[in-house]
């Protein structure tokens, strides 16, 4: 089968693109775009998890060995022949994978790596939404909170959590936010909402000293539903398979009906309400949609919520999920130079001035679309030209869109001098979410959460004292943990009231980090820290102030085998430590890495799971 409607497609995509701006493409740049669409798979990108304990002996491995080229920071390129094969996509049968010893062993690596958390698979110019929020995030404060509107799958809100942001992530639909959760490991701390993201609430919270606060966010990202026509080398196919051109006929389909209805007179379609009733199949279709007006209301959301900037992001190439989304709410445009970018530098193909040298991956990007005649589809707006278009043929990347915007000081539209007449005509009217009333929580002094049907409360202040005196932990105060109701199988960790009363308000499926977990060969009643194992070092490494050094490779890499008698260990300090978790689990660490350990009477077992032993086992140093 080959590639006609895949190629249909984006054809008449380029046209309306062409259409919109005759000098945005060329047809030089038609020719390279369509070769990308028959030829070109996508290269392999990874982003290595930085608050991972595993980060930087995963990522010596992987330098030291020749699998990846370095792009910037903790972005990597794999090199040829790691791609994960997913042998359906390939048509290949096992006979046909000829692979040796190291490849294979490279691929249950990698495979492990992100199944784990510690590896992420990500597009480079997916992450370059997260990566204005991370830029945000530097010059706003520690306890500010940012919000994720369309979270799932993930690998965006992975991206900020890792550079140590506070972040809530919102998913519509709960299978997909569960899916979220676990993609992201377990040592990122997790705030997961489930709810319709054009109702996010607004919440205030009051404590039991009438202390009154109020949830605000500092920056929003809202990486929306699209059709994603810009991913089309994600999975690439020589051919199409039945599947695939099904899902490009559904979209060639909706790009008919544009066309039919951008012919309709304009006073046959006053509104994108009328459009959407007339043409219910052109906003929903099974496995792929175009819904602008979804992508405005959850938009203008958004710019309600935020105390500073959106970013709104598609992986789109379509002006109709893009510029016109973006046209039609009340925001001011802004240059991404008005917040910079700390981990990309990024080239306006039209700018003619010269590029400095920089350690940042550099990308080029094309301006927005800043005008279509096209009704009911039309937009016009010069500062437009300030949004970002990133092409496959230009990078070697998918396609991509992003603008920023910034809620105007009395959010109301006003006149600008430099807009056309045009440009100051009014928005297109849109579904307006009906208001809610601000939703206010009590959080002290009884803290207690529901997370799918569990109930969590605040575990005593004795159980509390013993897990700090136990496990030798220098906690602030605003460090708070809660427990299972009834069997306090496990505590779960967090630091943000406001995230708190967040998730309180809404329908919280995931929330802080789990770090204890009860011990099943305890036989005691879990009021005390030696009934429980540490889960998540992640979270409570900054507050560890003893454990137990294992200060050769070698020997760690014989522990993770064996147990070991209390006079294997060589070079043992503190002794003291072998008798203070006797019978219970210790804190083992070396080289960057904490693990526990169940401590008998005599011995020392490890506790790590087969993947993170298989993953050490790798990529630990030798022993000079």
């Amino acid at each position: 089968m080959d590639n006609s409607h895949q190629k249909k497609y984006y054809e008449n995509l380029i046209e309306r693109i062409k259409n919109c701006e005759k000098h945005h493409f060329s047809d030089e740049d038609k020719v390279a775009f369509l070769k990308m669409l028959k030829y070109a798979p996508l290269p392999h990108i990874i982003r290595i998890n930085k608050k991972s304990q595993y980060f930087y002996l995963v990522k010596e491995y992987l330098i030291k060995n020749n699998m990846t080229d370095k792009i910037c920071d903790n972005i990597f390129l794999v090199k040829d022949g790691l791609r994960k094969i997913d042998r359906k996509m390939a048509k290949l049968n096992d006979k046909d994978i000829k692979l040796t010893d190291k490849q294979v062993q490279n691929k249950i690596l990698f495979n492990s790596l992100v199944d784990l958390g510690i590896v992420t698979n990500q597009e480079i110019v997916s992450m370059i939404p997260s990566s204005f929020i991370i830029t945000i995030a530097q010059k706003a404060q520690p306890t500010d909170l940012f919000l994720d509107m369309c979270a799932a799958p993930g690998s965006k809100s992975g991206h900020i959590l890792e550079n140590n942001v506070n972040l809530i992530m919102n998913e519509v639909v709960k299978v997909r936010a569960n899916v979220l959760s676990a993609r992201l490991g377990d040592e990122l701390e997790k705030f997961v909402i489930c709810g319709d993201g054009r109702k996010f609430p607004l919440v205030s919270y009051t404590d039991d000293k009438d202390f009154h606060g109020t949830v605000k966010f500092h920056s929003i990202l809202a990486d929306v539903p699209c059709s994603g026509d810009g991913t089309f080398r994600k999975n690439y196919l020589p051919e199409e398979t039945p599947s695939r051109a099904a899902s490009i006929k559904n979209m060639t389909k909706i790009d008919d009906d544009i066309e039919i209805i951008a012919d309709i007179p304009e006073n046959k379609v006053k509104s994108f309400e009328e459009l959407a009733i007339a043409r219910k199949e052109f906003l929903q279709v099974v496995g792929f949609s175009k819904n602008p007006i979804l992508n405005i209301e959850l938009l203008q959301r958004a710019l309600e919520l935020t105390e500073n900037y959106v970013i709104y992001s598609t992986c789109s190439l379509d002006p109709i999920e893009n510029e016109f989304v973006v046209a039609n709410v009340d925001a001011e445009i802004c240059d991404w130079k008005e917040i910079g970018n700390c981990v990309f530098d990024l080239v306006n193909i039209t700018d003619t001035a010269k590029i400095e040298p920089t350690i940042k991956a550099r990308l080029v990007y094309r301006p927005g679309i800043q005008e279509c005649k096209k009704s009911p589809f039309s937009f016009s707006n010069k500062k437009l030209y300030k949004t970002m278009r990133f092409y496959p043929h230009d990078n070697n990347t998918g396609g991509f869109y992003i603008a920023i915007l910034k809620k105007r000081n009395d959010f109301i539209k006003k006149s600008d001098p430099e807009n056309s007449a045009e440009e100051e005509k009014e928005l297109l009217p849109v579904y307006t979410m009906p208001e809610e009333s601000v939703r206010s929580i009590k959080i002290k002094p009884n803290l207690f959460l529901k997370i799918n049907n569990t109930i969590y409360n605040q575990i005593s202040e004795d159980l509390r004292n013993s897990l700090v005196t136990f496990y030798k932990l220098n906690l602030p105060d605003d460090c708070i943990f809660l427990a299972t109701e009834r069997s306090k199988k496990k505590i779960i960790m967090f630091r943000s009231m406001q995230a708190f009363a967040l998730a309180k308000a809404g329908n919280c499926t995931n929330f802080g980090s789990t770090v204890f977990e009860l011990d099943k060969r305890m036989k005691n009643e879990p009021e005390h820290a030696r009934d429980y194992k540490i889960i998540n070092f992640a979270p409570l490494k900054p507050f560890l102030t003893d454990y137990i050094h294992i200060k050769t490779t070698k020997f760690f890499r014989y522990m993770l085998k064996h147990s070991v008698h209390f006079d294997e260990i060589p070079d043992m300090e503190n002794q003291q430590l072998l008798k203070d978790w006797q019978h219970a689990n210790g804190i083992f660490y070396c080289e960057g890495i904490f693990c526990k350990g169940y401590i008998s009477s005599d011995s020392v077992t490890l506790m790590i799971n087969k993947k993170e032993k298989d993953i050490l086992n790798l990529v630990l140093p030798v022993d000079d």
